[in-house]
């Protein structure tokens, strides 16, 4: 468990539930920490590929969050336990829209798309599929590894953010001068009954 204290302004917080139609949708840090050290428990990778996840799980959001204050985005949520589609319907749902994500946009750690071909999950991605249900709705010609790994659970995952579009741009910019990712993975659009999470090519 983890208890943090500190001050905030009200009006300064940012939730998981503020994302609005026309939002695009950036992601913080590369997916596929959980079959990476799914896979280090059976020492079946590389040492390389274990190095870079050990590296992206040890580096703190503050950077993201630097980022994102200064721009100013309408949500943020972290991506752990749930896995990016299990945190990505709980801002669907916290703000009444659907998600969209483009898997072939999705940024992976090296050597994840591999191990989990092999099988190598961490079980988060079972759990998240069965928990969302028709909630989650995978297009045709997505890469089933790729929905797998976007489904798994994180190690210090990074954040997903929501931004409006007039400012996407700004977004990009000041992730990049922090080193990092600074590509939109998808769209929020307007829900179709209840929230829902896309997962398209």
């Amino acid at each position: 468990g983890l208890a943090v204290t500190g001050t905030l302004r009200p009006g300064d917080e940012v939730t998981n539930a503020g994302a609005q139609v026309g939002d695009r949708l950036y992601l913080t840090k590369a997916l596929g920490a959980g079959c990476v050290t799914t896979a280090a428990r059976k020492n079946k990778v590389g040492a390389e590929d274990l190095e870079a996840a050990m590296q992206q799980m040890g580096a703190l959001n503050a950077a993201a969050a630097e980022a994102m204050r200064a721009v100013g985005v309408h949500a943020c949520t972290d991506v752990t336990g749930y896995g990016l589609l299990g945190h990505g319907h709980e801002m669907a749902a916290g703000a009444g829209v659907d998600l969209r994500f483009s898997a072939a946009a999705l940024p992976l750690l090296s050597g994840a798309h591999e191990l989990m071909r092999k099988g190598f999950a961490s079980g988060g991605a079972a759990r998240t599929k069965a928990h969302l249900g028709a909630r989650l709705v995978v297009a045709d010609g997505v890469d089933p590894v790729v929905a797998d790994i976007a489904a798994d659970s994180e190690t210090s995952g990074g954040l997903l953010l929501a931004v409006a579009p007039d400012r996407a741009g700004q977004l990009e910019d000041a992730l990049r001068e922090r080193g990092l990712p600074a590509g939109c993975v998808g769209e929020v659009t307007a829900a179709e009954g209840e929230p829902r999470v896309h997962l398209l090519p």
